[in-house]
């Protein structure tokens, strides 16, 4: 492939994401049932992506996250019922990433099995093989973060600009 046809691809990808991010905002914009808005908006990010699953993870209170809203592609398993509520101690170790306005990601959940065996079970048991989460603030406070599961590896890398843009 000549450098002329990657620099087209490289440009076909970025007018791509630019166009889901607008119908994304468009569809939380114009349709006034929130529910109902995110679980759309879920979907057309996690098809765009090609990713197993897209969440919304809220940070309550009691110290526990709550997956609020999921979609999943077919024939993967929802999560709202496995890990609907996770102590956020679980993933302690993405905070400093979130608390800089980065994403968290995890290409090879497996080798979190020795540095963190509870965030690696976790993962495990919802088939988690690679991950993305992106951080949700509110009034400059951290309230939750927005998952992305099992994307393609080559996509991995621009998946937390664009996620990083939706919260």
């Amino acid at each position: 492939m000549s450098e002329a046809e990657r620099r087209k691809q490289s440009l076909q990808r970025a007018l791509d994401v630019e166009k889901m991010l607008v119908d994304c905002v468009r569809t939380l914009y114009q349709n006034t049932e929130f529910p109902i808005a995110v679980s759309h908006m879920l979907k057309q990010l996690g098809a765009f992506l090609s990713a197993g699953r897209t969440y919304i993870m809220v940070l309550e209170e009691d110290g526990y996250l709550h997956r609020q809203f999921e979609w999943c592609a077919d024939g993967v398993e929802s999560g709202m019922h496995t890990s609907q509520v996770t102590p956020h101690v679980v993933v302690e170790r993405w905070l400093p990433h979130f608390q800089k306005d980065e994403c968290m990601v995890i290409g090879d959940v497996a080798r979190l099995q020795e540095e963190s065996p509870e965030e690696f079970e976790l993962l495990r048991r919802q088939n988690v093989s690679r991950l993305v989460a992106a951080p949700l603030e509110m009034d400059g406070k951290l309230v939750g973060f927005l998952g992305v599961d099992n994307p393609p590896l080559d996509r991995l890398e621009h998946i937390a600009p664009l996620s990083q843009t939706l919260c």
